[in-house]
């Protein structure tokens, strides 16, 4: 596809035009990496749109006149966390499907995202637009922090007990189970990864379009998960 673009139009192979793809997919790469944890499990977490969207609006709505982008990250990721609790609880302790669990959580969000902004766009602080046009060795700081986390996550999966404990777990359960491992802590931890991983995408995805949309569930959601099963 890259390929029919730039001969079609050869300034997308321009380096404000590439260096702007990676910052445009640096969020997604985020939610990603919750959903291929997830998918590593067996189980499937619908809901990772609709909390990145949710996640920054309420952080926004809370505190967006504090100039301060700290107190918004955390915000951001405590209401990740929050959906990932009620996820992983509801999945991992009560035996609800993951399907359908966080097929619900996920319209809770959704719902809550348009009932505080009304359907409008919530402008960001200026200081983390300027952050979002900035760069690290010449490429978009937004994109550095994504390849860090895609690289800590990597190491985890491949050379931790933890890392290889969920691969386990989607493969083999009852095997786990049976080992004496606590599988029920594997599967609560990889639901809440998930929503500190959705929660951060978003924060990341807003910070690079300068407002925080209710509306941009579904697009993630499609595109996290196809990445998640290509990848």
């Amino acid at each position: 596809v890259w390929i029919i673009f730039g001969i079609v139009d050869p300034r997308f192979f321009s380096f404000t035009n590439i260096t702007g793809l990676l910052a445009n997919v640096s969020g997604l790469m985020i939610i990603t990496i919750g959903e291929i944890l997830v998918l590593l499990t067996g189980g499937i977490d619908l809901s990772i749109g609709h909390v990145a969207a949710v996640s920054m609006i309420i952080a926004v709505s809370i505190a967006g006149q504090i100039n301060d982008w700290v107190i918004l990250l955390i915000i951001t990721l405590s209401v990740g966390a929050v959906f990932g609790l009620i996820n992983s609880f509801l999945i991992a302790n009560i035996g609800i499907v993951s399907f359908i669990c966080t097929l619900a959580t996920g319209l809770i969000a959704k719902g809550m995202a348009f009932t505080i902004t009304k359907g409008y766009a919530l402008p960001i602080p200026e200081n983390l637009i300027s952050f979002g046009f900035e760069e690290w060795f010449r490429l978009p700081a937004i994109f550095v922090i994504s390849i860090l986390i895609v690289i800590i996550f990597e190491f985890l999966l491949s050379q931790t007990h933890w890392g290889r404990y969920v691969v386990l777990l989607g493969s083999n359960e009852k095997g786990l189970k049976f080992s004496g491992i606590n599988h029920l802590f594997v599967k609560n931890t990889v639901y809440v990864i998930s929503g500190l991983m959705s929660a951060l995408g978003g924060f990341l995805i807003s910070v690079n379009m300068g407002a925080a949309l209710p509306g941009i569930g579904d697009n993630i959601l499609l595109q996290c998960i196809g990445g998640a099963v290509l990848g």
